[in-house]
């Protein structure tokens, strides 16, 4: 059966936002899969496991995917696109480990010299991150389960010949109670530090967090889950 979702995303979901001098990452900030842009750009409670959303969410992890790898790509705008891959690679019932990528790239832009006039030439720029995550499944009592979760990442930030290093974790938890066909979920992600590795103009220090909170509820016999998701939390 179709399944129509509703959400509502409540704080500010953008590009503006400035921590510590940075702005956000397109891989962060912008998912690569269908679903979770479908639900407003974030998903932090569902009532099932997600392998697609778990490139972002590492509560979305289950022990069922293992073996299995989930591949996201989208022209997001012009030249622009993103993309994510996640595999899980082994489980014990209960922890799940899994590992992937996140990629955004800006394809070739023009270069301009100081006045803003066209050189002719081309540059490149876009972010990359490998990361590794691990998510635990615990019995919270009565019909609640919960899976917390954290993905450590590590990559680069590139403009052309001027670098910069980044690493950081995202952590996550998602309760689900299937009697009562209701989900919430919380996470805290973009936590991390960027280097400058060559060329000096690339921004370094922390990055911007983003904290979100969300709650999902089904009903009995109904063809739709309604979705409530919120972002950044932390301004």
């Amino acid at each position: 059966m179709k399944q129509v979702f509703f959400s509502a995303l409540v704080g500010l979901f953008g590009f503006v936002d400035v921590v510590a001098g940075q702005s956000p990452s397109l891989i962060f900030d912008v998912p690569a899969d269908a679903r979770t842009a479908g639900l407003g750009g974030r998903l932090t409670a569902d009532l099932r496991a997600d392998l697609h959303a778990a490139a972002f969410n590492p509560a979305f992890l289950q022990c069922d995917d293992v073996g299995q790898v989930a591949i996201d790509y989208v022209n997001y705008f012009g030249t622009t696109t993103i993309g994510s891959v996640t595999g899980v690679l082994s489980t014990d019932g209960r922890k799940t480990i899994a590992l992937g990528a996140r990629f955004s790239t800006f394809g070739q832009l023009a270069e301009l010299d100081a006045a803003g006039q066209p050189t002719g030439g081309q540059f490149s720029a876009g972010d990359v991150v490998l990361q590794s995550s691990v998510a635990w499944t615990f019995d919270a009592g009565g019909d609640h389960a919960i899976t917390a979760g954290a993905t450590a990442w590590a990559g680069t930030r590139s403009l052309s010949r001027d670098v910069a290093a980044l690493a950081g974790v995202d952590v996550a938890a998602r309760g689900v109670m299937p009697s009562k066909q209701f989900a919430w979920g919380a996470a805290v992600t973009g936590a991390g530090r960027t280097w400058g590795l060559g060329g000096g103009g690339q921004p370094t220090g922390g990055m911007p967090l983003n904290v979100q909170l969300g709650l999902a509820k089904s009903f009995a016999n109904a063809p739709f889950t309604l979705h409530l998701e919120a972002s950044q939390l932390q301004t």
